[in-house]
């Protein structure tokens, strides 16, 4: 973990155009552990996503004197401020009354929002609120001369608690359900005109942090100035001992740096890097050696963006299944699609699963994997494909559009077209096979010349993937060394791609 400290320490990286922010989280039960904080994970996930860099989070206990200091200070420090929690109607709710004194202004009634939070309620003989008779009025207590944003709910009617906003401070509810709607209707207040936009990528390694500490050194030295990396050993959150990350707003500094490092790490540490954006695919389309490979991938690309074109991201589904053509498309059809929808970026894409009652384990891992890295709204259904699609599309009727990872050298797909309806007697939808005319080849130039991440079983011999009972390894790949020892290489070795399927009963 030493390494980990030191490579944060970049983080701090910026640009001209980069917005700052701070994040202070109001409560006595976030202290004391009575109460989860997820609404700090939400806040700083969405403001990388709008391209605004949290530089700082503090939580501080139901004290107007420690919530009024932290507000000055951090008004002071960072573009945008977020507070979160004590705005409620008890005793302990004193959020308003901490801004108010950290921007020297008095607590005034504001009869609009008492009519909001407390309607019909009447007022006092002074026009004031009557917080004894009706304790809501306690919420129209705000700093004099703020703003109010009044918030809707998905019926479109206003809730009935406005988020209040006194200069470059913004007074957010702490309830998760109402704080994410807020955020959601006050995002271009957050963003404002100036933040940029975060390139990353992820580098899964097989061995522990110690073994790269000296080629991650190297790297954290040569790039400081415009790379942010990250070291975190195995957290149980995914199945490799390590995990590198790589942060920069410049992608022509993010690929030179992932370059430079890859080329420095221990041979074979390196299971995949993800994930794989826009810059990235339409470099790799231009400039990888291969002219058959680079026509293939610019034609993938050419089916998804006519794809972005003819239907919305919520008319469309991905088929996943962990294989690798699958796979491929995953990577593409995530960065077409939201390069082509950035406003959505953060919004799972719809995804489903036909499988058999017993997939391989390493491919339930990688899909759950795949899953989480790409924010996929993902159903799991019972095989085969007709049954499970006709499923699927009965819950989601508003589907139009299905993406297929299917290539010519599959069974029935030789006469497909990139777009093509599903035959008669199927499940009505459009079938968009973006790789269609992938060799067996380019599917591994792909994976591998971008360090993608991919289904381990490929790398122990396999090159189609179906269950336990009816794959197993590919004959062609088998080797016996001089001991007698049965060895098999992996599925990019195989040099004869019509035997793909060899394996598979």
């Amino acid at each position: 973990m030493a390494q980990a400290e030191a490579a944060q320490s970049s983080s701090s990286i910026s640009s001209p155009g980069s917005r700052t922010a701070g994040l202070i989280v109001v409560g006595d039960e976030v202290l004391s552990g009575a109460v989860r904080d997820t609404n700090t994970h939400f806040v700083s996930q969405r403001l990388h996503q709008l391209g605004v860099r949290l530089l700082k989070v503090v939580v501080v206990p139901d004290d107007v004197d420690a919530i009024a200091a932290e507000v000055q200070e951090f008004a002071g420090r960072y573009d945008v401020v977020l507070t979160s929690g004590g705005v409620g109607p008890t005793h302990d709710d004193r959020t308003y009354e901490a801004v108010a004194r950290a921007f020297r202004v008095p607590l005034t009634f504001n009869a609009e929002v008492a009519e909001m939070v407390a309607p019909g309620s009447p007022t006092s003989l002074h026009g004031g609120g009557d917080v004894a008779q009706h304790p809501a009025h306690k919420m129209a207590l705000v700093p004099a001369e703020c703003r109010l944003h009044r918030i809707r709910d998905t019926r479109g009617t206003t809730i009935t608690k406005p988020v209040v906003q006194v200069h470059n401070v913004i007074v957010l509810p702490g309830s998760p359900a109402n704080l994410r709607r807020a955020f959601a209707q006050l995002e271009g207040d957050i963003r404002g005109g100036s933040a940029v936009h975060f390139h990353c990528r992820q580098v899964y390694l097989n061995v522990e942090e110690p073994a790269i500490v000296h080629p991650l050194n190297l790297a954290v030295d040569k790039f400081k100035d415009s790379v942010a990396f990250g070291s975190y050993p195995n957290c149980g959150d995914w199945h490799y001992p390590t995990k590198l990350t790589l942060e920069s707003t410049s992608w022509s500094s993010l690929r030179a740096a992932t370059e430079y490092l890859l080329e420095r790490l221990p041979a074979g540490s390196v299971h995949g890097v993800s994930p794989a954006p826009m810059e990235a695919l339409r470099q790799y389309a231009d400039t990888a050696p291969d002219a058959a490979f680079r026509k293939a991938l610019q034609d993938a690309i050419q089916v998804l963006e006519e794809c972005c074109d003819r239907y919305t991201p919520d008319q469309v589904v991905l088929c996943f299944n962990g294989g690798k053509d699958a796979t491929v498309l995953l990577h593409l059809a995530c960065a077409v699609i939201r390069h082509r929808y950035p406003d959505r970026a953060d919004r799972p894409l719809h995804a489903f699963w036909v499988h058999s009652a017993d997939p391989f384990p390493e491919v339930r891992d990688f899909v759950s994997r795949m899953v989480r890295e790409y924010n996929l709204d993902v159903q799991e259904l019972p095989g085969p494909i007709k049954t499970g699609l006709a499923a699927y599309l009965k819950e989601a009727p508003q589907i139009q559009a299905a993406l297929i990872g299917v290539r010519r050298t599959d069974p029935y797909s030789a006469s497909l077209s990139a777009f093509q309806v599903t035959d008669e007697g199927w499940p009505p939808v459009m079938r968009v096979s973006p790789i269609l005319d992938w060799r067996y080849a380019d599917v591994w130039t792909f994976l591998r010349g971008l360090h993608l991440p991919y289904c381990s079983l490929y790398d122990q011999g396999y090159t189609s993937l179906g269950n336990p009972n009816n794959t197993r390894r590919n004959p062609a790949l088998r080797t016996v060394d001089a001991s007698g020892a049965e060895r098999y290489g992996p599925a990019w070795a195989l040099q004869d791609g019509s035997t793909e399927r060899d394996g598979r009963c």
